[in-house]
């Protein structure tokens, strides 16, 4: 411990020897593995997170704990079957700052939230395994070198600064302190058969006996590699640099899945239709005519359903189920290409001949609704990948549910029941009451070259970092908030 010798002092009662002797350690050295020490049996009043050093003390194994497939013809030993390991490097960006309270004893430092431990526990040979269900995404295990470790729901778990192991924490009735429960790994289990990404496969295959996935800090070339990410997919400013960071590794996510190819293939349809069926819209005459003219088809003729035909979507985990089916409508296709009246008093509809054309291609224009109802599903899914609609500027996202609450109101100002009236001057709609065509197409654009800046040549290989932070913070887990943490 360097040279100069700490001296005995018999003087001092023991606690304070014990508190003074961890804490040097910590402060002076960072060795942090006396963490995994603390939380066990002890005689002495002493703080959570001090040992008890009077008694015969061995440090855990953190690490030795997990098999490899290479393993699994072993006899069972109560360690668990390949999980991925997760290990945590340095993830704060500032140094280790320790403070001791020398009245209480109480510690504080820095370090990051991570979760709320709960879940299922089994008891092994020396170790408590948590599994916490993170429903389709699969489930975190959390292990402690404890075999009869008991939870509480007071539990979370948190990542210490200067600490590369996660810790328990115990969260006291007077709030905004803890008590150090445990050390302990987490490692992340697949969903059943599911894979969680594709990188997750390919590490699989690539490297049989690799069981883990590091995690550290973000460089400052990676953060601001999803920067410019973000950036170039969203030109409005984030109102925090944790949402742009959060947004652009949703968005990596995202990507991972077959979403990308599906929706490519969707859009070359619709761009064909659009090629060959645009011009017959452009006469908004002949829209309103024609619309009015479908809404007296019988229901079979008019509308349909449709399925969603992309490919094992939840091998990959996202998180949010693909829809299985789609609803399409001849007349809120129409609908959709209705433009704004001029402010001037309209004169009667006069007869246009492009109805003719539109009635003779009902069956195109029927499986042109169909992929644009297909894409909307896709706008609609990526919305709910990316956070829930949160991210409200990513193309495509807002889209339909101006789709859904526009039409109803269109309808709710259209009486069918004058259709020979209707089909001569059109009623003045709001613009609550009609949708833009040329705004879908600008997201359909728009959409496409944000998929191009993920090209196979972009593409990170597995075991890079910011793949690392896209699969946690998609898990749930919170690697940015650092935060006064006060142990007693």
């Amino acid at each position: 411990m360097g040279e100069k010798l700490i001296g005995p002092e018999y003087r001092i009662p023991v606690e304070n020897v014990y508190t003074g002797i961890t804490a040097y350690l910590l402060k002076n050295w960072q060795v942090f593995d006396v963490m995994a020490l603390a939380g066990q049996k002890r005689s002495f009043n002493l703080p959570s997170w001090v040992p008890d050093w009077s008694r015969s003390l061995s440090l855990p194994s953190l690490d030795d704990f997990l098999r490899t497939k290479d393993d699994l013809d072993k006899p069972d030993d109560g360690t668990l079957d390949c999980p991925t390991r997760i290990k945590f490097k340095d993830l704060s960006q500032g140094d280790c700052h320790i403070e001791i309270d020398s009245a209480t004893g109480a510690m504080q430092l820095q370090g990051f939230k991570l979760y709320k431990v709960s879940g299922e526990t089994v008891q092994s040979q020396n170790y408590t395994h948590i599994r916490m269900s993170l429903g389709d995404m699969g489930f975190f295990i959390v292990s402690i070198p404890q075999q009869d470790y008991q939870v509480s729901e007071r539990d979370e778990l948190f990542l210490l600064n200067g600490y590369n192991h996660p810790v328990i924490l115990r969260e006291k009735p007077s709030a905004g302190s803890y008590t150090l429960a445990a050390a302990c790994a987490v490692s992340i289990g697949c969903p059943g058969s599911k894979l969680l990404v594709p990188w997750y496969r390919r590490l699989r295959i690539l490297l049989p006996s690799s069981n883990s996935l590091t995690v550290s800090v973000l460089t400052p070339e990676e953060d601001n590699s999803l920067q410019q990410l973000y950036s170039r997919m969203d030109s409005t400013d984030p109102p925090t640099a944790a949402i742009f960071r959060t947004r652009a590794l949703s968005f990596l996510m995202l990507a991972q899945t077959g979403i990308q190819r599906f929706e490519k293939s969707l859009r070359v349809d619709w761009n064909k239709w659009n090629q060959e069926l645009g011009w017959m819209f452009r006469d908004q005459s002949a829209i309103w005519q024609y619309l009015i003219e479908t809404t007296q088809l019988s229901t079979d003729e008019r509308c349909g359903e449709g399925h969603m035909d992309m490919r094992g979507p939840d091998r990959y985990a996202v998180g949010k189920k693909f829809p299985s089916s789609y609803t399409w409508d001849l007349t809120r296709f129409c609908w959709a290409f209705l433009q704004p009246r001029d402010t001037y008093s309209e004169s009667e509809l006069q007869w246009s001949p492009m109805v003719d054309h539109l009635r003779s291609h009902r069956s195109e224009i029927q499986k042109w609704a169909q992929v644009t109802e297909h894409l909307l599903r896709v706008f609609e899914y990526s919305a709910a990948a990316l956070g829930d609609g949160q991210w409200r500027t990513f193309p495509g996202v807002l889209l339909p549910q101006s789709w859904a609450s526009n039409y109803e109101c269109f309808q709710s100002v259209l009486n069918l029941d004058q259709s020979q009236q209707l089909l001569q001057q059109r009623p003045q709609l709001g613009p609550n009451c009609l949708w833009s065509i040329a705004e879908f197409e600008r997201h359909l654009r728009a959409r496409e070259e944000i998929w191009q800046l993920r090209s196979e040549d972009e593409r990170r290989r597995g075991e890079d970092n910011i793949e690392a932070h896209a699969l946690l913070n998609h898990l749930g887990m919170d690697l940015y908030s650092e935060q006064d943490i006060r142990i007693e």
